[in-house]
């Protein structure tokens, strides 16, 4: 059972190599591993898992809300993303 999802409502954690360079200096590509928590809420700064329409996983830093969206971002990005 590696699907993330699934792992979260089974065991409440997930844990994975991260890939990419969003998240530079922070987590670096295929060196850092994460471990995901199953969450109730969120604040400002809080690294999140989310997955985009597309089905693809990322993690990245909260910079703030609106109303029931979350403003979110890559520390080595510039876009930042909407995500409900």
């Amino acid at each position: 059972m590696n699907n993330p999802s699934q792992m979260l409502e089974k065991h409440g954690f997930y844990c994975a190599t991260v890939h990419g360079y969003s998240m530079y200096p922070l987590l670096f590509d295929h060196k850092d591993s994460v471990y995901i928590e199953k969450a109730e809420s969120f604040k400002k700064y809080d690294v999140v898992l989310f997955q985009r329409k597309s089905g693809q996983l990322v993690l990245h830093r909260i910079l703030g809300f609106e109303n029931d969206t979350l403003l979110i971002c890559g520390d080595n990005e510039f876009k930042i993303e909407k995500v409900k």
